[in-house]
């Protein structure tokens, strides 16, 4: 159906998704054309892109705050309360194989990865990295890749101030360097 009927029509259905997405229309119907077109869509890109991805890819999750930002305008979406954060950990841990800074290195020099693997990264370094994902991803025992705004460090997150959002802490030196150390805990962060 989707090969003779869908890929001709694919444009048009694609709009005329969109569309009903716009409305707000919901319904079993319109889930299961949703999906279909969706999968149009990935295999029409997939296709475009040269065939399927490599028989093992990687998922990279990339967070930002493990904090509830609920009301703070412009970074409400990057926010993810620490009760979340530990969710979401003991779920990717029973059906996911976390890997290191160094097997992400080996996989972009062309080596190999376990099956369902992911990488989790933080950006930014809000200093809710120290404060609360830390504790949990080392309960878990995930190693993650963090990137700090050099210049900003100990500083604030201010980049976005001029859109209305809020003044956040960013990590310290000092919460950087316990990040690196394993089992060492500094009394100042």
């Amino acid at each position: 159906l989707d090969r003779f009927i869908g890929r001709p029509h694919r444009p048009l259905l694609r709009e005329l998704m969109l569309a009903l997405a716009a409305t707000g229309l919901e319904g079993p119907r319109i889930t299961r054309w949703f999906y279909r077109v969706r999968n149009l869509e990935f295999f029409r890109g997939t296709r475009q892109a040269g065939g399927r991805p490599r028989p093992r890819p990687l998922r990279v999750l990339c967070y930002h705050a493990i904090a509830d930002l609920r009301g703070a305008r412009v970074i409400e979406p990057y926010g993810v309360p620490p009760s979340e954060f530990r969710r979401q950990l003991r779920f990717l841990s029973r059906h996911f194989r976390f890997i290191s800074p160094e097997e992400f290195t080996r996989y972009l020099q062309g080596g190999g990865i376990p099956s369902r693997a992911v990488l989790l990264t933080f950006d930014d370094c809000f200093r809710d990295l120290a404060a609360e994902a830390l504790q949990l991803l080392r309960e878990f025992r995930v190693r993650a890749l963090a990137f700090a705004v050099s210049a900003k460090v100990g500083g604030n997150y201010d980049w976005d101030e001029r859109l209305g959002a809020p003044l956040l802490p960013l990590v310290s030196h000092a919460d950087l360097l316990a990040a690196v150390r394993p089992g060492r805990q500094d009394r100042s962060t």
